[in-house]
């Protein structure tokens, strides 16, 4: 239900792309993965970058609260936004090929890096390389994304099956 401009965008701009993962948080998941795009547009640049979050930060969040809202947490979400820009100006994080050729723990933990990107975030996000964009991940089957804690916690609750002697899935999806 993604725009082909909206994947596109995020499928060629890392930085984007980690944003919209960021954004994701209460919001309808079309809303979170066009949200860079938008918020480019909004700043009258094509191209989204830490440095130009970076050179609004000031009034990041009042330009994600602009109506149509971008995100239901505005300050919170700019908040998060300055701290992946300046993470990615820090580390010299390239906006195109980063998520090429990586191992599964690698990325997770990269990923992990940003402030609002959860272990359940960054699985999200290694499947979203990996099958919609066609990253090549290797190591995929140690990732504990598809068994989250809630559906932990209810097999703990209404099941006999002790949380150690759950299985943990081999592959992503099939």
């Amino acid at each position: 239900m993604l725009s082909a401009q909206a994947f596109q965008y995020l499928k060629s701009n890392n930085f984007a792309f980690v944003i919209g993962l960021i954004s994701d948080q209460s919001i309808s998941s079309e809303r979170v993965w066009a949200l860079p795009l938008y918020l480019a547009e909004r700043l009258d640049q094509v191209q989204l970058t830490p440095e130009l979050v970076l050179q609004h930060a000031s009034d990041l969040a009042e330009i994600i609260r602009e109506k149509p809202a971008l995100h239901r947490f505005p300050g919170r979400m700019a908040d998060y936004f300055i701290a992946a820009a300046n993470r990615f100006v820090a580390l010299e994080l390239p906006l195109r090929g980063n998520f090429t050729d990586k191992m599964f723990s690698d990325l997770q933990n990269e990923l992990m890096g940003f402030n609002g990107v959860s272990v359940k975030k960054a699985g999200l996000g290694i499947l979203i390389q990996s099958i919609d964009f066609g990253q090549k991940i290797m190591a995929q089957d140690r990732s504990l994304a598809l068994l989250d804690a809630h559906v932990n916690r209810f097999l703990a609750q209404y099941t006999t099956t002790e949380k150690t002697q759950l299985q943990t899935p081999r592959k992503f999806l099939g």
